[in-house]
């Protein structure tokens, strides 16, 4: 049976719900409907081309009562098509566009830059003539690929401007200037106590006007990323001696050149376009061996494919040099920059821009460099695509003064935080450097300390802004407000600054320099950074809780300690789950800080946590008092015990005993049998081994039922330290 009869079969003779088909399974000529049903609803994946012709015709000859409905993920811009479309199906039912979805958060939105005009590149007569030469071209149909690239390369020999070698020149001198400086785009934030990791991996496309051009220009880029590359690391070595010479340690900027540095060594930067024929004779012809690139092509970089290459956000191919690929139907997440340097309009036009729109971490929007001076095409496209269900014109692209005005009310948005816990963004702006601004950054540190909440929204809101200003830099109208991003940055890397390991030592050695440093500022009016080392193995508390009590930075003091004695407990638990009710505690001390702020209640927190860090100092040792090897012993001890009040003294020292020797039989089982995580024999081989011991020593008073209970338990808890292994 041939499958457009089965077809007709399944709608004519078969009650089903759903029918997949492809159109060409209407090829057969309809005389008569398949079927009188007027339930049947058509959905059609793509709402033009395909349903304009016979194959439609008979599809809609054998289904007269259904009902059609298509969609399109392209808008219908050019007004022969609309027409085409609006007669077959009507007009739009609703429509999905742009800013919708970037209200959404589904896409980013669009910035655009026109740079050809800065450099002199665009002759808008030019730009008018190409225009209507594509119209032309695609006055009859869609092109082809190979029609497009026939296309561009008549343009190219029409308008030699667009190849020759000033202007290749021109473009790849400034594409090298302008994304070199955006090598932190991306960049993930810094985590609370860990150093800073400098350098994103923002991808960029720069799209040329046919395929040589592509090889030209990605030879171009490469000798002045070189270039560029050696002019930093000149700099760098000169940096490097002086303050080798002066004896001093290297400033953030010395670090952060250096990281650029590493970061453009590491940049690739390919040309990626289709083979053809006789494309080796047409190569040389321009000069260029195009071998060893078409060799990388289809090999791909460390026998990974390279359009696999260019979607990992971890990879260090980031600069694609190209002229119809890639340009539709692919998705890099990563991609936030788009050079344009070839005439597009239409389909062609709005296909390539929304490469840059897709969602990623650290990624605020999609940034357009334009070297033709396309606004007026681009503008066009997109309000079509943008005109919302009323069919309103809608242009969801943002020029250089919009994504600035973005940028500072992101900037407003963390002035208006801080001024809500009571700081003065611009009191740090207009400090001066050195003690008036340590002064300035420890009160606005203070103000975001008064709770965890207030602290990470700050976090959040600063993140905002380092991200938006990475995707206009350098963009010169961010520098307007330098000083307020310079503020926010020293405020949010203090507040991110390395921490020390948690231990109690370590815990109130902190505080301590908290408390000397806010009372040295107090009282002298000399700031200096805390510096000092104590020796707590006898600290005197109650000296500790006066100072504390001077201290006009308490809220500082009490979040500090509040984050390490919460960091301390989460380790604690990791080890021994049965310690939830130390957690427990530690959560009401804080719920009763959060719910009164005044002097009096601020000096209660800071005893009861002082008290509970002493507990924590006991827990830690109970192991030891207890008996105990190591805290898994203990924790075995208590997941065994727990809920067993009336347990004897001679049931708690068997208790002990399994506790001791299920911790022993667990390791070498574990040994023999390997990782436990990934095989279920083996897991159930360990659970039983651990039922045998728990049945074999453990009281009368446990029941087989409970033993089997806390087995499983045990078993949940044997798995975890494992998986803790293996992160850690």
């Amino acid at each position: 049976m041939l499958l457009y009869q089965g077809l007709e079969r399944l709608l004519r003779d078969q009650n089903r719900r759903y029918v997949f088909s492809l159109i060409h399974k209407f090829r057969k000529r309809v005389t008569e409907p398949w079927t009188a049903r007027s339930d049947i609803i058509v959905l059609s994946d793509e709402a033009h081309r395909t349903q304009y012709g016979r194959l439609a015709t008979q599809m809609r000859m054998a289904l007269r009562q259904a009902a059609f409905l298509a969609f399109t993920g392209t808008p219908l811009i050019d007004s022969k098509e609309r027409h085409e479309t609006e007669k077959v199906f009507g007009s739009y039912v609703s429509v999905y566009d742009f800013q919708r979805a970037v209200a959404d958060g589904a896409t980013l939105p669009l910035y655009y830059e026109n740079r050809g005009e800065k450099l002199r590149l665009v002759d808008p007569d030019l730009n008018k003539r190409i225009e209507e030469r594509i119209d032309a071209a695609r006055a009859d149909g869609e092109l082809t690929e190979e029609q497009e690239e026939k296309l561009y390369r008549e343009l190219a020999r029409e308008y030699p401007v667009f190849t020759s070698d000033t202007h290749l020149s021109d473009v790849a001198t400034d594409f090298v200037e302008h994304y070199h400086q955006r090598w932190r785009l991306m960049e993930a934030p810094t985590k609370p106590g860990e150093p800073t990791k400098y350098g994103g991996n923002a991808k960029a496309m720069l799209v040329c006007i046919d395929k040589v051009t592509c090889a030209k220009m990605a030879d171009r880029i490469k000798v002045r990323w070189l270039n560029k590359q050696l002019e930093l690391q000149g700099k760098l070595q000169k940096e490097e001696e002086v303050y080798a010479k002066a004896g001093k340690p290297e400033p953030p900027f010395v670090i952060r050149l250096r990281a650029q540095i590493a970061w453009m060594a590491d940049t690739q930067i390919h040309p990626v376009f289709s083979p053809e024929q006789n494309e080796v004779k047409d190569f040389a012809a321009e000069g260029i061996n195009v071998r060893p690139l078409r060799q990388v092509m289809a090999d791909g970089i460390g026998g990974k494919k390279m359009d696999e290459c260019f979607k990992d956000g971890k990879h260090p191919f980031r600069v694609a040099v190209v002229c119809a690929m890639w340009l539709t139907g692919f998705d890099v997440k990563s991609l936030a920059t788009l050079y344009l340097d070839k005439p597009m309009k239409g389909h062609t036009l709005m296909q390539a821009i929304a490469r840059v729109n897709r969602v990623a971490a650290n990624k605020k929007n999609g940034l357009i460099i334009d070297y033709n001076g396309m606004l007026k095409s681009l503008r066009k496209a997109l309000a079509t695509y943008g005109q919302g269900d009323k069919g309103l014109p809608a242009d969801p692209l943002f020029d250089e003064d919009q994504a600035l005005a973005e940028y500072a009310a992101s900037i407003g948005k963390v002035q208006a935080h801080l001024t809500t816990v009571g700081y003065d963004l611009d009191a740090l702006v207009r400090a001066e450097e050195g003690e008036e601004t340590w002064g300035e950054l420890l009160n606005a540190q203070n103000a975001v300390s008064t709770s965890q909440e207030n602290k990470k929204t700050f976090q959040v809101l600063a993140e905002d802004v380092f991200d938006r200003f990475r995707g206009l830099f350098p963009n010169p109208g961010v520098f307007k407000y330098e000083p307020q991003e310079n503020a926010i940055t020293a405020l949010y890397n203090l507040l991110q600054k390395p921490k020390s390991k948690v231990d109690i030592t370590a815990i109130m050695q902190e505080i301590r320099g908290v408390i000397d440093t806010s009372l040295d500022v107090a009282q002298k009016g000399v700031v200096k950074q805390p510096s000092k080392q104590y020796d707590l193995s006898g600290i005197d508390f109650e000296r500790l809780r006066a100072e504390f009590a001077k201290s006009p930075y308490k809220e500082t003091a009490v979040l500090t300690l509040q984050e390490r004695i919460e960091a301390r407990l989460a380790l604690m638990m990791t080890l021994n789950p049965s310690r939830i009710d130390l957690y427990k505690r530690y959560q009401e001390i804080i719920a009763e800080y959060n719910r009164d702020k005044d002097d009096a209640e601020i000096q209660r927190v800071f005893d009861d946590l002082i008290k509970l860090h002493d507990s924590l100092d006991q827990e830690e040792q109970r192991y030891v008092r207890e008996g105990f090897n190591s805290e898994k012993e203990l924790a075995v001890y208590d997941l065994l015990s727990k809920d067993k009040a009336d347990i004897t003294k001679g049931d708690i020292e068997k208790v002990k005993k399994v506790a001791q020797e299920l911790m022993a039989t667990v390791e070498q089982r574990r040994h023999e049998m390997g990782d436990l995580r990934d095989r279920a024999s083996v897991q159930a081989q360990m659970k039983a081994a651990i039922i045998d011991r728990l049945l074999e020593g453990m009281p009368d008073g446990y029941s087989s039922e409970d033993i089997e209970a806390r087995a499983e338990v045990i078993f949940q808890y044997v798995q975890q330290q494992l998986q803790s292994a293996v992160v850690h």
